[in-house]
């Protein structure tokens, strides 16, 4: 896609894509919200719920994995002892 294109596009949409901001966060900017949705139709050609769900299945798995090694509950009264004192 030509900038050109690209700028013509996202004048169209701006409107209807750009958010506000939030009390505690900055929005995402029109132009960014473009260009994530063109990097994933042009890398992917997924549909929405096939991402949704490969998102979901995928942190899953990485809570499932990561939580136990880096989320571990202590085991003994020592272990506790050591939590208290960072």
């Amino acid at each position: 896609m030509s900038p050109a294109t690209f700028h013509q596009l996202l004048f169209k949409l701006t409107p209807r894509i750009s958010k506000t901001d939030a009390q505690m966060r900055k929005a995402i900017d029109a132009e960014t919200r473009l260009c994530v949705t063109l990097l994933h139709l042009a890398t992917y050609a997924l549909g929405r719920k096939t991402v949704a769900d490969i998102i979901q299945d995928t942190c899953e798995a990485m809570w499932d994995v990561l939580a136990p090694i880096y989320l571990a509950t202590p085991q003994c009264h020592d272990d506790w002892r050591k939590i208290a004192k960072t």
